[in-house]
């Protein structure tokens, strides 16, 4: 249930005069007042007009983004059987094929339905500049793009008379089919159905790195809190699933594994901030790492040389 449901008696809420209620939507930090600035163009310049300056009255982020959520939570079930459907055809068109065709069909697939949800006004475009006419034209990542997408999605989910419903607790009129049957409510299962089938064929086949909705989302989340100990985020992510994976002499991995990544340099801190890294994100309780010069210990040489290979991808070239 979203927090802001019925936070608002709307008997008294519209006996008030305008300015009285705005004042109040403001206070409560359910609606900002913003600047808005009428801008012109002359001789390929553009001017301000600070003297005709008006407020807007714009719904905060906050309440855009837990309404969504409610509403995501309340209709799992339309997202997840859309889902669901398309994975049971999915399926059985892969089924038996080579990996090969299996993957050149899941591109198909994921082409057909990102198409059918991308706006083409965020067909945005990188240009990195090489020696002379060389020039790289790179197209925005496509979970990026879907990113935004869905922040205008979220947007126009929540125009100012659903805010207010929200906010007077009429938790029957989001069950009703006035509301299921909005082209903007359709808009966004439609989306959600759409992102969670590429989200989805991705994870399996690795089209497009996907730093907004897959697990890299978190990693990276996780990743700005350590970034001064790592070179990169793809060396993070190697370190995090190496971890994981240890089953057996927990300490000695941990120490070989931070043995290769400074034979590579792909480390920049010391053993103490990797170890405060590893205990608290993985609660190993290690309270030291031992040196070993090489020769020393066969064991712990293979799994430096094993790791050092698996790392080798990441080293600058």
């Amino acid at each position: 249930m979203s927090k802001y449901l019925g936070i608002i008696n709307k008997e008294e809420f519209l006996k008030w005069e305008t300015k009285a209620q705005i004042d109040f939507l403001v206070a409560k930090k359910l609606y900002q007042l913003d600047d808005k600035v009428p801008v012109s163009f002359n001789e390929n310049k553009m001017f301000g007009d600070l003297g005709k300056k008006k407020l807007i009255l714009n719904i905060n982020p906050e309440v855009i983004e837990e309404f969504y959520q409610y509403i995501l939570k309340k209709y799992d079930h339309l997202i997840s059987n859309g889902f669901v459907s398309f994975f049971r055809d999915f399926n059985n068109s892969v089924y038996g094929k080579e990996k090969e065709d299996q993957r050149a069909i899941s591109l198909e697939n994921f082409n057909e339905i990102f198409k059918q949800v991308n706006p083409t006004q965020y067909d945005i475009l990188k240009r990195k500049k090489g020696v002379g006419l060389v020039e790289q034209v790179e197209n925005m990542n496509r979970f990026e793009k879907l990113y935004h997408t869905r922040h205008v999605t979220m947007i126009n989910l929540c125009p100012m008379p659903i805010a207010m419903a929200t906010f007077y607790g009429e938790e029957a009129f989001f069950d009703s089919a006035t509301f299921t049957n909005l082209d903007f409510f359709k808009d966004m299962i439609d989306f959600e159905i759409a992102l969670k089938i590429l989200v989805n064929i991705n994870d399996q086949y690795h089209f497009e790195d996907d730093l907004y909705f897959g697990e890299k989302r978190e990693l990276k989340k996780m990743f700005e809190k350590y970034q001064y100990i790592f070179d990169s985020l793809d060396v993070f992510i190697f370190t995090h699933k190496k971890i994981q994976s240890f089953r057996d002499k927990i300490p000695a991995h941990i120490t070989s594994l931070f043995d290769a990544l400074e034979q590579m340099k792909l480390i920049k801190s010391k053993k103490t901030a990797f170890m405060t890294y590893v205990n608290d994100e993985y609660g190993k309780g290690i309270t030291s790492m031992k040196f070993y010069e090489k020769g020393r210990s066969m064991e712990r040489d293979k799994r430096v040389e094993s790791f050092t290979q698996e790392l080798s991808k990441y080293a600058v070239k």
